[in-house]
């Protein structure tokens, strides 16, 4: 009897089924189980079934790094989960089309009325009467003052799924999801103000002028008026000694 394809685990969410029967983890987009062609043609589609969803999370009590909160306990997590209602399980090539099905494709499909389900004080949401078919599983936020909380990586799950042995159906299914590295929801710190700088501005430079000061005083002109008038009176004595000169000639001359 041919098998068809058993679809992996979506992104790796550890999975186990009621009784002997466990759904392998691996990386996925939807939880399926080990299905064979046989097995869907033997569907009871008058049967219901049910989903246990256990809230995995760190230990309250564990030491914290600084800076951060503790996670918050199980108790009180939120899990909604919405019917895709264009998936008919009973068709062998409806599990067929799962394994192209990508979770980001979900909100282009019609789904059913959400129900919810509060996980009790062992971390455990139960949802009962679940008609066959795939289920759209997501964790809703929540706010736990002075704790950290992460939220479960949305997955499809199919009710029932496939025994391991590849016949037969489980369909009480046990799930625990696994956490999503990128959902922390704790608060953070604030944030660190960076101090502002004051810009000292940059001295501007000064242009001496090398240009020596006009000379208010009138003394340098005084000192060249009086080499000018010394110039002119050495002049006129050279001239009346010349002069003289040629008259004491011009004297001497008549006499004799």
């Amino acid at each position: 009897m041919k098998n068809v394809p058993t679809l992996p685990v979506l992104l790796g969410a550890c999975v186990l089924a009621l009784g002997t029967s466990s759904i392998p983890e691996a990386d996925a987009r939807v939880v399926v189980g080990n299905v064979s062609e046989g097995a869907v043609n033997e569907l009871d589609n008058s049967r219901t079934g049910s989903l246990e969803l256990k809230k995995v999370v760190g230990n309250p009590n564990d030491d914290v790094e600084e800076g951060s909160l503790p996670p918050a306990a199980a108790e009180g997590t939120i899990f909604e989960i919405r019917r895709l209602l264009d998936i008919d399980l009973h068709q062998v090539e409806a599990w067929k089309e799962l394994e192209s099905l990508d979770i980001g494709m979900v909100n282009e499909l019609r789904l059913g009325e959400p129900r919810r389900a509060v996980a009790d004080s062992a971390g455990i949401a139960r949802f009962e009467d679940l008609e066959v078919g795939v289920y759209y599983v997501v964790e809703i936020p929540r706010d736990v003052p002075g704790y950290s909380t992460t939220l479960a990586a949305p997955f499809l799950v199919t009710v029932p799924t496939g025994a391991v042995e590849g016949e037969g159906w489980n369909y009480d299914v046990r799930i625990n999801p696994k956490n999503s590295p990128s959902s922390n929801r704790e608060t953070p710190p604030p944030p660190v103000e960076t101090p502002k700088t004051n810009s000292v501005p940059t001295p501007s430079l000064t242009t001496f002028n090398q240009t020596p000061p006009k000379d208010e005083s009138g003394f340098g002109s005084l000192a060249r008026t009086g080499a000018n008038v010394a110039g002119f009176v050495l002049l006129a004595l050279v001239l009346i000694g010349i002069g003289l000169l040629l008259l004491r000639r011009a004297n001497g001359i008549g006499k004799e």
